[in-house]
């Protein structure tokens, strides 16, 4: 799922492109690349077995399918915003919008009586508290965060940059499963990171 959501970055690099023309120059389109190679490393082949939090439930035809889906919205969304950051627009009130869209519909669904929405887990506090943290530091936080980064850079590049949370993950995952990420995993992580110094340099 990490490496779908991964591929809102050469989406949001062509749409860019086609329309808002954005260009790279070619120092950066080295560090786009060897952070997008570290990412697809760290993601394919940093793993030694799939832990229980990996594990994928239903059908991987769906999975794909949506997870592509979402990079695709993902990257129409960054397109959409950045002509209005451009002309001014408050990166956090375009978050408070964005969010608060997104926090409406899926109160709709989550209060909709169908049986499709019901969900397994009882709703506890503990639970409750659980999704809106993750929710805050997630959303809330880096979504504010990559839109004062798209007023200043392009969407290709704010996509891949934003897409380097499997780099951060690797030492939670360790902690969290226990079994330390292979070597592939960390050669993958300073490649991004090096691509990300590159983009950034000079």
């Amino acid at each position: 799922m990490q490496l779908l959501v991964s591929m809102s970055a050469p989406f949001a690099a062509l749409l860019g492109f086609l329309f808002l023309g954005e260009s790279m120059s070619p120092r950066k389109l080295i560090g786009v690349g060897l952070a997008f190679s570290g990412l697809l490393l760290a993601i394919l082949f940093g793993r030694r077995g799939q832990h229980r939090i990996e594990a994928v439930q239903g059908s991987l035809a769906v999975v794909i399918a949506l997870g592509l889906f979402a990079a695709i919205c993902h990257a129409v969304g960054l397109i959409a915003l950045k002509p209005a950051l451009l002309a001014g627009t408050d990166p956090l009130a375009a978050t408070a919008l964005r969010t608060g869209g997104g926090a409406l519909v899926i109160s709709v669904v989550a209060l909709w009586p169908a049986e499709a929405f019901v969900t397994p887990t009882k709703r506890t506090p503990g639970v409750v508290l659980g999704a809106i943290l993750p929710g805050l530091v997630g959303y809330v936080a880096a979504v504010s965060l990559q839109l004062y980064a798209l007023r200043s850079y392009d969407a290709g590049i704010v996509a891949v940059l934003s897409s380097m949370a499997p780099v951060v993950m690797l030492p939670m995952i360790w902690i969290m499963s226990g079994d330390p990420p292979p070597l592939s995993a960390w050669l993958g992580a300073i490649l991004a990171v090096l691509g990300a110094g590159i983009i950034f340099a000079g």
